[in-house]
């Protein structure tokens, strides 16, 4: 029994529409298999758009291939759109797939409460490169969406970020600076390998960050379940911002925001509840913890 992904594969600039690679590798992630196909003297890169860890991954990769049609010859290659692809791997071989990280090819899910999302739909792994692609466009969702998925510890023993989540808040509070980063360990993280600790500039920014987030297209990502992960990536970048006083007006400001926004997108939570957290002048992780989590719960009765 040998262990190993099937992955969906395409070149955006050199494939037609609705072609795509559909092969195998035996490593755990697509991440170096896409690397190889991109070696190749034709422009533009492979690029992954969803894969799943499978038992018997030479046995899933024949099966697969004898059912998806057109076929290229005797080649991976596929004419098939996305979402037929996603259907045959998921119809046919569900019962060897360890983890599902197929994409959700026709955004069924984006006009969903969270809640609502089917809780076996895995949100598939976000790559550094889609996190610093357009990097100045970047915002709080899109980068607590690599911490999430990438399942970064967002919690250790003090309530500290980890590194690498430390990592992604840089790029966040960056955005706008013409730097470029090839892998996510050579982006700083402050207080780390000599880097200086957050400037007032960089709290400044990642406030504003926090406090631009839509509720319900931040909480999509919890995919019915993992609300408290979500609320403690909120929490650890407020933390990181609460250690410079200087930034107490932006700090208040941006709690302010955040009640609001938590009272109006968890509206069925009691008056009791919304009393409370009109009572928080700075969010901390423990008042998401305290009070937002179970506002969730409220809402949901």
């Amino acid at each position: 029994m040998s262990r190993g992904v099937i992955y969906i594969a395409r070149n955006d600039e050199w494939d037609p529409p609705n072609r795509f690679k559909v092969g195998l590798s035996g490593y755990a992630e697509p991440e170096q298999r896409m690397r190889s196909l991109s070696a190749t003297a034709n422009p533009g890169k492979s690029v992954c758009k969803g894969y799943v860890l499978v038992d018997d991954v030479e046995d899933c990769e024949r099966i697969l291939h004898e059912l998806l049609s057109p076929r290229e010859g005797t080649s991976e290659y596929f004419n098939t759109p996305i979402n037929k692809i996603v259907n045959v791997i998921r119809e046919n071989i569900a019962d060897k797939i360890i983890e599902d990280w197929l994409e959700d090819p026709n955004g069924r899910y984006v006009n969903m409460e969270y809640y609502d999302i089917p809780k076996n739909y895995i949100l598939p792994k976000m790559q550094f490169d889609e996190l610093v692609n357009n990097l100045s466009n970047l915002d709080f969702q899109k980068a607590a969406k690599f911490i999430h998925t990438n399942n970064h510890p967002t919690w250790i023993s003090c309530g500290v970020p980890s590194e690498d989540t430390l990592r992604v808040f840089y790029l966040l509070a960056n955005k706008n600076k013409e730097e470029e980063y090839s892998t996510l360990m050579s982006v700083p993280a402050w207080g780390y390998d000599s880097h200086p600790r957050m400037s007032t500039e960089e709290e400044i920014n990642l406030l504003s960050e926090i406090q631009n987030i839509e509720m319900k297209k931040f909480f999509l990502l919890a995919n019915g379940q993992n609300v408290a992960n979500l609320l403690r990536i909120i929490g650890l970048a407020l933390l990181k911002c609460g250690q410079n006083s200087s930034c107490e007006a932006q700090h208040r400001i941006c709690s302010r925001e955040l009640a609001d926004k938590f009272k109006s997108y968890l509206w069925r939570a009691s008056d009791e509840t919304k009393a409370v957290l009109d009572r928080v002048e700075f969010f901390t992780p423990w008042d998401l913890d305290s009070i937002i989590e179970p506002m969730f719960y409220e809402h949901l009765r």
